[in-house]
């Protein structure tokens, strides 16, 4: 098929230098899938972070019908030991549906797995052009992490769905709180790495420099607070604290639990203040 028939099976609009068109393989509200041509191939991208399988069916295509144009998705890593995508994996997907409260476009873009140490959810690390570093795997009937392979370099999670063209970026604690705020339709979100302990640098924030506001959206505790202040350090001015009030839980994704719509969101980001004028403990 011709990179005219499957931008007009994809309704893409032309934008910039590429083309935004609604992902078929999710319940796309704003156009999420981006769409660029280099050297004659076309280069899709569902900023939800959709399965390139999942996004080809759903527009009734085929890798044949592709041809020499390349998509750039989410495919299975071969990297991920066992991993599979998490609806195949129902245990998995139901507690991230029912406990983690996330949608279902977030559910379809983890990875689940089926260790020696219990089931897993399977968070991949990729860098902002998609390409896979390593896995992180959580079990789900307790906190405990780690990653495979092991000893590999850090970097933000979430940087392969990252929205460049947002004003602003939300940095959060964990990566669960990536998926509940993208579960309400926020473009641009990364997790730290490790958690408030997370061992930070520039070059670890170099993805975000284009950025003219980073909200440091870390736990509503102390560690929360000192991971804040470090983040801030290194942002320098571009850096707004928000914190959950006490009733809304620690998190991102305790204050979905509870309830709290976009609009809950929305409003506490845009109440903020940069960190140097006030309290990393406050939301100023």
């Amino acid at each position: 098929m011709s990179a005219e028939g499957i931008l007009a099976r994809l309704n893409a609009v032309k934008q910039g230098n590429g083309w935004r068109a609604r992902c078929p393989a999710h319940d796309d509200k704003n156009p999420s899938l981006g769409i660029t041509e280099k050297d004659g191939r076309l280069f899709l991208r569902c900023f939800a972070g959709c399965e390139r399988d999942a996004i080809l069916t759903a527009a009734g295509l085929t890798l044949a019908d592709l041809g020499d144009v390349k998509t750039v998705g989410h495919p299975v890593s071969r990297k991920s030991s066992g991993a599979v995508c998490a609806n195949e994996l129902a245990p998995v997907a139901e507690w991230l549906r029912r406990t983690r409260h996330l949608a279902e476009s977030e559910i379809g873009a983890l990875k689940a797995a089926k260790t020696k140490q219990g089931l897993c959810v399977v968070f991949p690390y990729r860098s902002a052009s998609g390409e896979h570093r390593y896995d992180k795997y959580r079990r789900i009937d307790d906190k405990k992490f780690w990653r495979q392979p092991a000893g590999t370099s850090s970097l933000l999670y979430g940087l392969d769905r990252l929205d460049g063209t947002a004003s602003e970026a939300v940095i959060v604690e964990g990566e669960m709180d990536v998926h509940a705020l993208r579960s309400l339709g926020f473009p641009a979100v990364v997790s730290v790495p490790d958690g408030a302990q997370s061992r930070l640098d520039a070059s670890l924030l170099a993805p975000l420099a284009a950025f003219q506001r980073v909200i440091l959206f870390t736990d509503a505790d102390a560690p929360g607070d000192a991971l804040a202040s470090r983040l801030a350090a290194l942002l320098g001015a571009r850096a707004h604290r928000a914190r959950l009030p006490a009733d809304a839980g620690k998190d991102a994704n305790d204050a979905l639990a509870s309830g709290w719509t976009r609009s809950g969101f929305e409003a506490l980001f845009q109440a903020t203040v940069p960190i140097a004028e006030g309290d990393a403990s406050a939301n100023q």
